[in-house]
């Protein structure tokens, strides 16, 4: 009958979760038994003939969801966490380009959480894979500046080398502090250049520049 029909379209649909199908053959029954409730009270045979077309249109106007709610929700959780995490990208240290490559990261932990949630046919095998996805996206660490870091290394080795060399002169004691500071100064604002910076080639750039001042500083005696 219309029942078993309804029943079959929900069991045969392809991506409702069990608990999803639970609930649509809950409102096919609930119809069903509505209808033979109906049926048993008739007081004619056209009222019997009533409640029969009434009750078989209802059963076939229950529709069978193309798309689980259970699976959609998990989805858009899975969506939240991910945005949650390019927000917090946005925000950090990084370069445009180290940015990139960690929202490519986050992107990859989405498509994986989203196909084992389509995969899912059990509603606690959507909300652990919900989960699973959650805990790997929050799990995605956003490190400091890799070229940053490098290039304050680099400004630092140079400050070091430079340092050393006016150390190691026979300038006197002032002449030699002017020097150091002048050397500290350009390192900092060189490495507040880099902390600025927004792309890896400003990055170099801003390195490249500090090294450059650092090492120009002469260690001669300027009388």
């Amino acid at each position: 009958g219309a029942l078993a029909e309804k029943n079959n379209s929900i069991d045969t649909a392809p991506n409702l979760t069990d608990g999803d199908k639970q609930s649509v053959k809950e409102q096919a029954k609930k119809a069903a038994d509505n209808a033979k409730s109906a049926i048993n009270t008739a007081q004619d045979n056209d009222a019997v003939k009533k409640a029969q077309t009434d009750g078989v249109n209802n059963i076939n106007g229950i529709t069978v969801p193309t798309d689980s709610d259970v699976k959609k929700n998990a989805k858009e959780a899975i969506d939240q966490a991910a945005k949650t995490k390019d927000d917090a990208i946005d925000a950090s240290n990084l370069t445009a380009e180290e940015k990139a490559d960690l929202k490519k990261k986050v992107a990859g932990e989405v498509k994986t959480a989203k196909y084992n949630i389509d995969a899912a046919t059990k509603d606690a095998d959507v909300k652990t894979a919900q989960t699973n996805g959650e805990k790997a996206i929050n799990a995605v660490e956003i490190p400091a500046s890799a070229s940053k870091t490098d290039a304050i290394n680099a400004i630092n080795t140079a400050l070091a080398a430079k340092k050393g060399a006016i150390n190691g002169t026979d300038l006197t004691a002032e002449e030699k502090t002017a020097l150091v500071n002048q050397a500290q100064k350009l390192a900092d604002d060189a490495i507040a250049n880099i902390n600025k910076a927004t792309t890896n080639d400003a990055v170099k750039t801003a390195k490249n520049t500090g090294v450059e001042t650092i090492n120009n500083i002469p260690t001669t005696s300027a009388t």
